[in-house]
């Protein structure tokens, strides 16, 4: 965590910087002391280099260690590199190039690469850090307040040791200072902070500072603060750590020239002051920003996760489809042979006889409607039967029957060469002789009979038997309706004809689909795994995004800090004391110029930062 904190934090002051190219894996080679020589060789000085500081020291602010990490930037069209340190036991950090120190110039083999390496020192520091402690309004050492319970203060004071004459004035090296502390919640609480600001995070109070060393003197204002001081109520009493960047640079880039009058200079100052507020304004909504990707953040960790659970479930489903698709392409496989067998029984022969059958059934609607109407004249005729008199009837019946035999006897006596009398005669007798024929006596009583006959139908219900013919009628016209015509049948053969071949078709398809379904889930299995794997590492994501949004809180509150003391009092001066405020500033920046700690070539350009970490106050358990 602390280192984190100090990454954050010197990106804060100074930014950040990287190499063009690609990164390159090297095997880190042990370092001996080579002899390179420059007869022959192309050989150019570095242009570029960046310093890290590195600085241990105790809970006091006493060094305990400096180790500084060198960057020189990538250089073409050269054998070898040269370089100034001060350094010792210097280390090649990444690369394999050898290298030569004499009289404090390294001399390196060139192979196109960033060169960085490593070195110790024992040089002063620029600025000097140190603290103190209070336990209940005493100074106390940092063995004394560990583990202690009460009224504390912690006084962090800063010494810079880089004074010069510039223009007549003595002023010093405007360096830049950003002090973070780390108070665990569990061992301090109601915090008060001096020219600083106390910030909570998780579990720890962290406060944070930004102080300039000696611009109080060099601009002799003692309202410019050159400390922090944090007071409050401790149990068990342990410091974390403290961490303290320093860099230079804050007013190298002012230009003067447009503010050599007192006007400009106040609008130099407001616009200054505009600006400076804008950042912060910026800077605070960069934290809400942040807060608002959190919310993103988490949503999307939590989408991923519900994906994660949907493509298992994806993949358990796609498994138990390419199982079961073995038995779908049975079951088409078999619907096919059964369509292939309807389209073998729906021949022209068999659609011939469906409407042979069609036929048949009209016919027999005919025939029962002739049945209806002959059952009407039926009815009728025995109507009229009834209505006849019998004994007429039978005489007229006698009367025909004789006359009809007279007459024909006439014509065949005519014929005879009998005499009228005789002829006469004949007839007399055989009219007598038929009126005791028992041959009409039968007829007549044949004729009662049909009559008594007739008089029994008619006791028959012939509605009945009609609306009987009737139903059976209608029933034969609805199923005539259900039988196909000659179009219907024809259209019948034809679907059975295409639904045999799409059946067939389908049975192919379900073959490749049965594959394709396979190589599916064998698919969605890589998927799986895959999501998998993202969830794995969504825990990484959320733990970086948390360092990431403190270290904007962190920003934010520095800057706000850095306003509020140092640009905005900067603004407010009063007119009288701006003439001579110029004068200081103009040395001041003139004075900005440190920018380096171990060395330089001439014209090699170059920019150093400090970080110095304390150890930490810590009750000994043992």
């Amino acid at each position: 965590m602390k280192k984190l904190l100090c990454l954050l934090l010197s990106l804060t002051l100074v930014g950040c910087t990287s190499s063009k190219g690609k990164s390159r894996e090297r095997v880190q080679k042990k370092n001996s002391v080579v002899v390179l020589n420059e007869e022959g060789k192309k050989v150019i000085d570095s242009s570029s280099k960046q310093e890290t500081v590195n600085v241990k020291a105790d809970a006091f602010g006493n060094i305990k260690k400096i180790k500084v990490d060198v960057s020189l930037k990538k250089e073409d069209k050269s054998d070898l590199i040269k370089d100034q340190t001060i350094l010792s036991k210097i280390k090649n950090k990444e690369g394999d190039e050898e290298f030569n120190l004499k009289n404090g110039t390294l001399l390196w083999q060139n192979h196109n690469e960033a060169i960085r390496y490593t070195g110790t020192s024992t040089k002063k520091l620029p600025v000097d850090v140190k603290l103190s402690y209070f336990l209940d309004g005493k100074q106390v050492s940092p063995n004394e307040i560990q583990g202690k319970s009460g009224q504390v203060k912690i006084r962090v004071d800063y010494k810079n040791n880089e004074e010069r004459t510039m223009n007549g004035y003595k002023v010093y090296v405007p360096f830049t200072v950003l002090s973070m502390l780390s108070l665990s919640e569990d061992h301090f609480d109601h915090i008060k902070v001096k020219n600083g600001k106390v910030m909570d995070y998780e579990n720890k109070h962290m406060v944070a500072g930004l102080i300039s060393p000696g611009l109080s003197e060099s601009l002799n204002d003692s309202d410019i603060p050159d400390f922090i001081e944090v007071s409050a109520t401790a149990k068990d009493f342990q410091l974390d750590f403290s961490s303290h960047i320093v860099t230079s640079g804050l007013f190298k880039n002012i230009k003067m020239s447009p503010i050599n009058k007192i006007e400009d200079l106040q609008n130099a100052l407001n616009t200054l002051n505009d600006h400076s507020s804008q950042l912060v304004n910026n800077a605070s909504k960069l934290v809400e920003g942040s807060g608002a990707f959190g919310e993103g953040l988490s949503q999307y960790t939590k989408g991923t996760r519900t994906i994660n659970n949907a493509v298992k479930k994806l993949s358990e489903a796609l498994s138990l489809m390419s199982s079961k698709s073995a038995e779908l392409e049975t079951g088409t496989t078999n619907f096919n042979k059964a369509v292939q067998v309807l389209k073998k029984s729906s021949s022209k022969e068999t659609m011939s006889k469906i409407l042979s059958l069609s036929n048949k059934e009209k016919e027999l609607g005919e025939k029962l409607s002739e049945m209806k109407n002959g059952i009407a004249s039926y009815k009728k005729l025995l109507d009229v039967i009834e209505k006849e008199d019998l004994s007429k009837t039978q005489e007229q019946l006698a009367n025909g029957v004789y006359n009809d035999i007279q007459e024909k006897m006439k014509n065949v006596l005519n014929e005879t060469s009998l005499t009228e009398d005789k002829k006469e005669r004949v007839l007399s007798l055989l009219k007598s002789s038929l009126k005791e024929s028992e041959t009409l006596k039968q007829i007549s009583d044949s004729y009662s009979h049909i009559y008594n006959a007739c008089k029994d139908v008619k006791k028959v219900d012939m509605s009945s038997l009609t609306k009987l013919l009737d139903n059976m009628k209608n029933d034969v016209d609805e199923l005539r309706k259900t039988l196909p015509n000659e179009s219907s049948v024809k259209d019948l053969a034809g679907q059975v004809n295409a639904l045999a071949d799409g059946s067939e078709k389908i049975a192919k398809a379900m073959k490749a689909y049965k594959e394709g379904n396979q190589k599916i889930a064998k698919m969605s299995k890589k998927l799986s795994d895959g999501s998998d794997t993202l969830c794995k590492h969504l825990p990484q994501l959320e733990d970086g995004y948390q360092s990431l949004a403190k270290g904007m809180r962190q920003f934010a509150q520095g800057l706000t800090l850095f306003h509020e003391k140092g640009i905005s009092q900067l603004a407010s001066l009063s007119t009288g004391k701006k003439k001579e405020f110029i004068k200081k500033i103009k040395a001041i920046r003139e004075a900005d110029v440190y920018d380096n700690y171990s060395g330089k070539m001439d014209q090699q350009k170059s920019s150093v930062r400090f970080i110095i970490e304390t150890d930490e106050i810590k009750k000994d358990e043992s």
